[in-house]
């Protein structure tokens, strides 16, 4: 990210001082406080629009020209030993009882996608769910698979097939998914990544499932598949075709 901001002449009028990989980054100064005006374009239109954030300077030298070529791992919740290096990390949930270490590259990581399905928005409390598919050869349960409560039913799934979530039992936290449709998979949840880099690089979606469900006020993802539904073509290789690692068991 080019562009230092040390001062409110260099970046006066909001003109664009970086790239952004979803648009232009432009800020400018108000009285007493900095603004970063984040540019993209409308989903199939020209126009433009601006989301604003209130910033100070420091924040807004840390944003603009944060490194995501490294990892950033900031304390969340009570565990701090998650960790980042090439071709997997980590995912904890939010007491830090249940760990979960996944590959960050193919072949075990099959792919990427939000949903805005009723049953994420119901599961995450939110208005949307963030996601990635890795194969079970690859996924390995570093400590907590114990704690782990289960809960699964079909009824509101659209395939008629169960869909069973894995959640911590003592916070709570969705740590992945399993659906009888796509078996040897496991649905990731991208909060509960520790290194917030990979969140906007290798783990960033690359289609939204169940757009026509999706809340007036949410933009969609840049430049990625729109599906109203949930059909989709996977990106990797079907799990049967992946050896067995010693990924598959808890340590």
């Amino acid at each position: 990210m080019n562009g230092i901001i040390n001062d409110k002449r260099s970046v006066s009028g909001g003109r664009p001082v970086g790239e952004w990989e979803s648009g232009k980054v432009g800020v400018r100064w108000e009285p007493g406080r900095w603004l970063i005006s984040h540019y993209r374009a409308k989903q199939k239109s020209s126009l433009k629009f601006t989301t604003e954030y209130p910033f100070s300077l420091e924040k807004a030298q840390s944003w603009l020209l944060r490194d995501d070529s490294k990892p950033y791992i900031p304390v969340a919740g009570c565990a701090d030993d998650g960790w980042s290096k090439e071709g997997e990390a980590t995912a904890t949930c939010y007491c830090g009882a249940v760990q979960l270490a996944f590959p960050t590259q193919g072949p075990g990581l099959i792919d990427t996608f939000t949903c805005h399905c009723v049953d994420c928005k119901k599961i995450t409390a939110s208005m949307f769910a963030t996601n990635f598919i890795v194969a079970d050869t690859h996924l390995q349960h570093l400590r907590g698979k114990e704690t782990i409560k289960t809960f699964s039913q079909s009824k509101t799934i659209a395939s008629g097939k169960a869909m069973t979530n894995f959640f911590c039992s003592i916070c709570g936290s969705l740590m992945y998914r399993i659906g009888e449709v796509m078996p040897g998979h496991s649905i990731l949840r991208t909060g509960t990544v520790d290194d917030i880099t990979l969140h906007g690089t290798k783990l960033k979606p690359r289609f939204e499932l169940y757009i026509k469900d999706h809340v007036q006020w949410l933009c969609g993802v840049s430049d990625v598949e729109q599906v109203k539904g949930s059909a989709y073509t996977p990106r990797g290789p079907d799990p049967s075709e992946l050896e067995e690692s010693e990924w598959g068991s808890e340590k």
